[in-house]
């Protein structure tokens, strides 16, 4: 098995918003960490390096910044079902 210790440079971190946001709408309410785990393994790895972290937090944030997810009062993230995630994130790219 090979690990991969980086993720490639074309990924986006509106690409990884997305893999968060699928995990969020298929999982229901997880914690950020959860998140952060899930969202390691659904784009391919099987451990958390500190970089790779990094991006998928950068990504979470993308999220709260165009308010596609709330976090309630026992830390737990859920999607925001009022906002329209793709469209948000490809006007990032775009």
């Amino acid at each position: 098995m090979v690990v991969r210790e980086s993720l490639p440079p074309y990924w986006l971190f509106e690409e990884i918003a997305k893999a968060v946001a699928i995990l969020l709408e298929a999982g229901g309410k997880m914690t950020r960490d959860d998140l952060v785990l899930k969202t390691t393994r659904l784009i391919g790895y099987q451990r958390r390096g500190s970089r790779i972290e990094t991006r998928v937090r950068d990504a979470i944030e993308i999220l709260e910044d165009i308010e596609a997810i709330n976090q309630d009062s026992d830390e737990k993230v859920s999607l925001n079902p009022d906002v329209q995630v793709d469209s948000k994130l490809l006007k990032r790219i775009y």
